[in-house]
């Protein structure tokens, strides 16, 4: 009798787990969507703020090219800088304000978490570990200096290139009339050559 009833008893605990496994399916579908309208309901707000930030940097910049000396634009500045500059430069700093500021937050902010509970734990380990710190912002520091500056060329090659462009598009009767369409596009193609030398020279950089 009793192993009957426990029989029925596995029975329908069997189906009432079957039951509840589906169910369990459905709610968590419901949290996701609830956690996917929040996301929804969020980016177009973070989008709107890092444009926002964008803009300014962008018209603050704008506005101090225009108040430089006329020697400035004559001698320093050339004609694909400013556009250069309010496109390239721009998506840069969209991408940081986008990711890489925030991520770089959390990574901090993850290290000095992890430190504090090792330390907690097992100080001595965690001292040992911590003799790795200075070697790796020693690396960090040399390989953004380094990259920086190859940025910079990279940069100033852009903007000569796109200079060039301007030039021979906005005077090509001259250029077609002279016969220099071959001699203006090796240049150009040595000049992205030369940018593209730079940006391959940059990928040791980015891989320490």
């Amino acid at each position: 009798m009793w192993e009957k009833l426990l029989y029925v008893v596995g029975i329908l605990a069997s189906m009432a787990y079957g039951t509840v496994l589906l169910l369990m399916t459905l709610i968590f579908g419901n949290f996701v969507s609830v956690f996917t309208d929040f996301a929804l309901d969020r980016i177009p707000s973070d989008n709107f703020r890092r444009k926002l930030s964008l803009r300014t940097i962008q018209k603050k910049y704008f506005n101090i090219v225009l108040h430089q000396r006329i020697a400035y634009h004559e001698t320093k500045l050339t004609s694909g800088a400013v556009s250069l500059a309010l496109s390239t430069h721009s998506n840069s700093t969209r991408s940081g304000l986008a990711k890489k500021f925030g991520l770089s937050l959390k990574s901090a902010s993850t290290v000095v978490a992890t430190f504090i509970v090792a330390l907690h734990s097992q100080w001595k380990l965690a001292l040992v570990t911590a003799t790795i710190i200075p070697a790796v912002i020693v690396a960090v520091g040399a390989t953004c200096v380094f990259d920086e500056k190859k940025e910079e060329s990279l940069n100033t090659i852009k903007a000569e290139a796109t200079k060039l462009a301007d030039e021979v598009i906005s005077s090509i009767r001259t250029v077609r009339a002279r016969g220099a369409e071959k001699a203006l596009g090796n240049k150009y193609d040595t000049m992205i050559k030369r940018a593209v030398a730079i940006g391959l020279s940059k990928a040791p950089v980015k891989g320490v």
